[in-house]
């Protein structure tokens, strides 16, 4: 036999409801439970660390295959940094023209983001946002490393996920991180 929903609802309600020694009411089920809920959540939202600012970033440029074999961060300062990088980013995909990674104006520092060679095409990075976080002094890059799920299938080709990253040159942090990686400027 189905029941009405809202049978069934007054009928928790009620059960919730019990007499105390004392003669009076009390709620015992469903409201301490939404009670318990409240003060975790408020709880959460206090102990989360306030972020001091938010600047914009911005994506000069991605590549599943980088050719950069270990993880890490570094900041491309000089030309030279640059032809480096391009020079490498042909070499890892020769079939493709050699990137054209636009040049970072005075005010931005340009940064290669590298996850490091993986074993198959399901690796990834990505930029989640155009901006990102400043707490206590260093930049929080919004950075997506994807990973296979278990028991999915992939290609089978070895591949090294990177970013190159324009960040502000401002002096409003020294140091930046994406998940465990980190650079000091």
């Amino acid at each position: 036999m189905r029941r009405d929903p809202i049978t069934v609802r007054e009928e928790h309600m009620t059960a919730a409801l019990q007499n105390n020694d004392n003669g009076t009411r009390r709620v015992t089920r469903g409201f301490s439970g939404l009670a318990l809920a409240a003060v975790s959540i408020l709880t959460a939202c206090v102990s989360q660390p306030r972020l001091e600012a938010m600047t914009p970033i911005t994506l000069l440029y991605e590549s599943q295959n980088c050719g950069v074999l270990e993880p890490g961060m570094v900041v491309l300062k000089s030309t030279d940094s640059w032809d480096s990088l391009k020079t490498r980013l042909h070499r890892a995909n020769p079939l493709s023209p050699a990137p054209v990674i636009p040049p970072t104006p005075e005010d931005e520092v340009a940064l290669l983001v590298a996850w490091g060679q993986k074993p198959n095409g399901s690796y990834a990075m990505e930029l989640t946002s155009t901006m990102a976080a400043i707490d206590g002094g260093t930049l929080i890059l919004p950075v997506n490393f994807r990973e296979p799920a278990p028991g999915t299938f992939s290609t089978q080709a070895l591949v090294s996920p990177c970013l190159v990253v324009g960040v502000p040159a401002n002096g409003a942090f020294a140091r930046v991180t994406a998940g465990e990686l980190s650079v000091e400027l």
